[in-house]
């Protein structure tokens, strides 16, 4: 099973993913700006040898330039990486971009904020994806959505 996020930041995600199933590949993408990255995608990348790649930069930049000519290969993708709209659309099309099958689950984190949630609704309405449901958390006004590729 291959996962595809736009969001290492401190790996939790990442590590969910590895220890859920023994034959979870994650690609990763992130701006690698904060100091944790680093040191947390080596520990992963020591206890999950080979199942973990990880691209530092813009993911605007870096998901269409890494997927480039390959063969669809993502099976779920997350996308909680940037929380603007122009990078939140940008990589909800490009993730969507890489599934491997159509109805290829998606999953946006942070659909509470304004600017993340309205990427989410014009990817909706352009036909990308297939909106689900949401889920908002209520001690803490987060939510996610997930929805499929269409």
């Amino acid at each position: 099973m291959a996962v595809v996020e736009a969001g290492f930041n401190a790996g939790h995600s990442s590590f969910n993913f590895l220890t859920a199933r023994r034959d979870v590949m994650v690609q990763s993408f992130d701006v690698g700006r904060h100091p944790y990255v680093r040191p947390m995608l080596s520990f992963l990348q020591t206890r999950f040898p080979g199942r973990l790649r990880i691209e530092l930069g813009d993911s605007r930049h870096t998901v269409p330039r890494r997927l480039a000519g390959s063969a669809r290969t993502c099976d779920l993708s997350l996308v909680d990486g940037g929380h603007d709209f122009h990078a939140t659309l940008s990589d909800v099309r490009n993730l969507a971009r890489a599934s491997s099958r159509p109805h290829n689950v998606i999953v946006v984190d942070d659909v509470n904020s304004r600017r993340v949630r309205s990427a989410w609704k014009v990817a909706i309405r352009a036909g990308v994806v297939r909106q689900l449901f949401t889920c908002r958390f209520n001690a803490s006004g987060r939510a996610f959505a997930v929805g499929v590729v269409v």
